[in-house]
């Protein structure tokens, strides 16, 4: 079993998860928008905030342009247009995080139990360490 406290990508990496074959920029689009596999919180924490600030700051300027250039309805459809693929990556992110708990990606339907949802989504998914070890969705990547 690996140490679960070495620091990201193992002493001496050139790279993100190098023990693990994680390291190259070709990974990105399957950490965005693939639903196998499994990722760590740190990972997840990355991506999750990066898409966020993408979306507020892409709102942001649509909407600068709308008061700008009077034109019209601008930030709703850039909004529209993100909207699917953000949400995609949403999904994606969380039924990674699922797996890394060695559960199902079904799992992140309990968001939807007001108040305790998602408290306990945010827990395992946010804060707990995923299994040691191999399971059932793949090999541990941290």
């Amino acid at each position: 079993m690996s140490n679960p406290y070495r620091p990201p990508g193992g002493a001496g990496a050139g790279g993100l998860y190098d023990d693990h074959g994680y390291h190259s920029l070709s990974d990105i689009p399957w950490v965005l928008f693939s639903i196998d596999g499994r990722i760590p919180r740190r990972t997840y924490w990355g991506w999750y905030l990066a898409t966020n600030v993408i979306m507020i700051c892409t709102y942001a300027a649509s909407s600068v342009l709308i008061e700008t250039f009077q034109m019209g309805a601008a930030p709703e459809l850039v909004m529209l247009l993100l909207v699917v693929p953000w949400t995609w990556i949403y999904v994606a992110l969380h039924v990674k995080r699922w797996h890394d708990r060695g559960k199902s990606g079904w799992w992140m339907l309990i968001r939807g139990i007001p108040l305790i949802g998602p408290i306990w989504s945010f827990a395992e998914v946010g804060c707990m360490r995923g299994d040691i070890g191999a399971n059932d969705y793949g090999a541990d990547l941290t």
